[in-house]
């Protein structure tokens, strides 16, 4: 995976190099809600922290973010399980809008970005 330092060494817009090769290692989710979780916004996050029902939440997946996106999102913490939101209006899968999907303690999630004309915020995992 390329890292974002080396994107823009190569004259890369950093809004563009962000999107293309960010590792978030070690992370912590932070808040319970969409409006109150980490944002994410790289292609490889590593949560390494969270708390059951105080700080277990992580919102990403920009609305703007390219079609066809593919992020991959691992739950490192050893005991509790992470709640993934999209961001404000987004869906997983088949699911209600806004509504999070959970990562247990040692698993990952692949999401993919599968937005078309009739589901522009549509996001498709695992």
């Amino acid at each position: 995976m390329v890292l974002v330092k080396d994107l823009l060494q190569r004259g890369i817009p950093a809004s563009q190099a962000e999107m293309l090769g960010d590792v978030l290692a070690g992370i912590s989710a932070n808040g319970t809600t969409q409006e109150t979780g980490t944002l994410v916004t790289g292609s490889l996050v590593s949560v390494g922290a969270a708390t059951a029902g105080v700080n277990d939440a992580i919102t990403l997946l920009p609305i703007e973010m390219y079609a066809q996106s593919v992020l991959f999102i691992r739950n490192d913490d050893p005991v509790d399980t992470i709640n993934v939101f999209p961001a404000v209006g987004g869906q997983f899968n088949t699911l209600a809008l806004n509504a999070s999907i959970a990562i247990t303690a040692g698993n990952s999630r692949i999401f993919f970005k599968a937005n078309t004309a009739a589901t522009p915020t549509r996001w498709c995992t695992t």
